[in-house]
């Protein structure tokens, strides 16, 4: 039962956080030359799609890699980016994905920080803002 509540105010809040958003869709292909986390999953150096629709992101390796983390991501307004990419912060050798930006669009799509990225952010090492341009639309 308590579980069956969770969920349900896991879904309310999923719906809420969706209300602001467009519902336009991208699909790239980004070469990312480093290992990576995306939300919660560590991802190889490679090249990926990516595809949004409204809130989430779907990564999904080229090389037909098993992982493919699907993200619920945050609108955010006011980029308007001279072309697509995506944004990472560096920790020494840890990269975090945190936006997404496409240049059709001024908003973009932000990352929630991990829990991965809190640890080591609180352990005093600065970000190092890092961009990936995107290689090619889809």
């Amino acid at each position: 039962m308590k579980s069956l509540q969770h969920f349900a105010v896991a879904v309310f809040l999923a719906v809420l956080a969706c209300t602001g958003l467009h519902a336009y869709s991208f699909d790239f292909r980004a070469a990312i030359p480093f290992d990576f986390r995306a939300g919660d999953t560590l991802m190889p150096a490679g090249e990926y799609l990516v595809h949004g629709e409204g809130p989430w992101v779907i990564l999904r390796a080229m090389d037909g890699g098993r992982q493919t983390p699907i993200l619920m991501t945050i609108g955010v307004a006011g980029g308007n980016p001279k072309e697509a990419r995506l944004d990472f912060n560096r920790y020494g050798s840890e990269y975090f994905l945190t936006s997404i930006w496409d240049s059709f669009s001024q908003d973009g799509r932000q990352v929630p920080q991990t829990v991965r990225e809190k640890e080591v952010a609180k352990r005093g090492e600065v970000p190092v803002p890092t961009e990936v341009s995107i290689a090619s639309s889809k």
